[in-house]
């Protein structure tokens, strides 16, 4: 495995085309894996955009991975160690690096510690890998990490939405929970110009990213509850601009 190291705006620019082949290449791939991802990142959450290293691992030539790590520090038992970490914000609760995945790359990240210790380029002590879903491809690659201290903790639980069949879903309620639905949907449908609506076109995307801003300000995250909603956040909100742009040009933004 050969190694290359970027960082900061104009390096992950440069690599844009090795990670849009690693991410073709990949059987299951997640949101946080695409290029779109770091790119609305490093341009509108980083305030230090040079601290953010990008290290594309390629293969016979060619691009089978790339390790996206922020340099930072912490302290742990009195001393100040120096962290390679996946980039973390409140807003980017799942993490994850792009990698084609491969049974015979059980000792990707063995070789990536290794080069790390022969590189001058960036102080380190640790690196850490927080945020992962339990089937993530990171710990397919720890595997051959028999020579180096690994540490594995499971620190908390993702939530999501599942897109089944609603009639089935609907009968898995309970009858108090089913006749509370019943009665929104009756007291929702006297009121006149009730629709529903949704959309992937990019040209309707920012008009209706406008009404969902307006009405995540106006109940408890708004301005005189705890004042986190989007449209109080320039930069976050910047943020979810730039992943709208970036991901509706193939229709994954809805």
């Amino acid at each position: 495995m050969d190694f290359r190291r970027v960082n900061g705006k104009e390096g992950l620019a440069s690599i844009k085309s090795d990670w849009e082949q690693i991410v073709d290449r990949m059987e299951r791939k997640r949101y946080f894996h695409h290029y779109e991802w770091y790119c609305a990142y490093i341009n509108a959450l980083e305030h230090n955009p040079s601290a953010v290293h990008f290290f594309v691992v390629y293969e016979d030539d060619a691009p089978i991975a790339v390790l996206p790590l922020k340099l930072s520090s912490f302290r742990i038992g009195g001393l100040t160690l120096g962290a390679l970490e996946l980039p973390s914000h409140s807003h980017m609760s799942l993490a994850g690096f792009p990698y084609v995945h491969h049974a015979d790359h059980s000792c990707l990240l063995a070789e990536f510690t290794r080069y790390l210790n022969l590189q001058r380029e960036v102080d380190w002590d640790v690196v850490r890998l927080g945020r992962l879903l339990e089937d993530s491809c990171v710990f397919d690659c720890m595997l051959g990490l028999s020579s180096v201290l690994a540490v594995v903790k499971k620190t908390g639980w993702c939530d999501y939405f599942s897109c089944d069949d609603y009639g089935e879903k609907f009968s898995t309620f309970s009858r108090k929970f089913r006749g509370s639905l019943r009665t929104a949907r009756n007291h929702l449908r006297r009121i006149e110009g009730i629709r529903f609506t949704s959309s992937r076109e990019q040209s309707e995307l920012v008009e209706c990213f406008a009404s969902f801003l307006g009405v995540e300000a106006s109940g408890w995250k708004g301005q005189h509850g705890t004042g986190s909603a989007i449209a109080l956040l320039p930069t976050v909100k910047d943020f979810y601009l730039r992943l709208l742009h970036g991901f509706a040009h193939s229709g994954a933004c809805e």
